[in-house]
């Protein structure tokens, strides 16, 4: 086969191309997600970081945010961008009206993906996550979308391996394990104080009483 000629121009874009890869910044969901929260931003994660915080196997160079598109969060959002992104002059006018449903952004912490309307919901206000619903390292509790919504997404978007991911979704939420209930008391039965300083529940009153313990009969002294 034949080879071919590159001219000069074309080099130098080939090496200009080389030099963005190489420099691509590292993917840490932990710092972008460090300041959106120090400028108190108000989103919540939403895509394949969203379903690995469930439990799924998955992996992903990307953080899917969907934020509250109020005028005051997104002045938030765009002062954030500008610390994460300061070349791509993103303001919260475009942010209030984007031109395309994904607004991606290389940031100096890897990609971050704008979405004001996922697949399937109404954005933000539609989310019935609450926060703290996953805990990120380091402290961060970022609010995470459920996989009742997540499922919502993957089932209106239907691209190729979102419905392998949709099962992959549905069964890490089933090993997941409850934590237990805490008992409660009856209406019938007040707790009331235990021995070892612990409160229990009082007697229900629908069961029979328990019968005072036998006192053994009284003897007389020996002469």
């Amino acid at each position: 086969m034949a080879g071919v000629d590159v001219g000069g121009g074309q080099r130098d874009r080939l090496a200009l191309m080389a030099r963005r890869r190489a420099a691509a910044p590292v993917f840490d969901p932990r710092a972008l997600i460090a300041t959106l929260e120090r400028h108190r931003v108000d989103y919540v994660v939403i895509g394949a970081l969203a379903r690995v915080l469930h439990g799924s196997a998955e992996t992903t160079d990307e953080l899917d945010i969907s934020p509250s598109t109020k005028e005051r969060n997104l002045q938030r959002l765009e002062k954030a961008l500008a610390e994460l992104a300061p070349d791509t002059g993103v303001d919260a006018d475009r942010l209030s009206a984007p031109s395309e449903p994904v607004l991606r952004v290389e940031t100096v912490h890897g990609k971050l993906a704008i979405v004001p309307e996922p697949a399937g919901t109404r954005g933000y206000d539609d989310s019935n996550a609450p926060p703290g619903a996953s805990t990120s390292a380091k402290g961060l509790r970022p609010q995470v979308a459920s996989t009742a919504d997540l499922g919502r997404m993957l089932n209106t978007l239907r691209r190729d391996g979102d419905l392998e991911n949709l099962r992959a979704l549905r069964r890490a939420d089933q090993t997941r394990t409850p934590a237990p209930a805490r008992p409660t008391c009856p209406p019938t039965a007040p707790p009331t104080p235990a021995p070892n300083g612990r409160r229990r529940c009082g007697r229900d009153r629908t069961s029979p009483p328990t019968p005072p313990a036998s006192t053994p009969p009284a003897t007389a002294p020996h002469e």
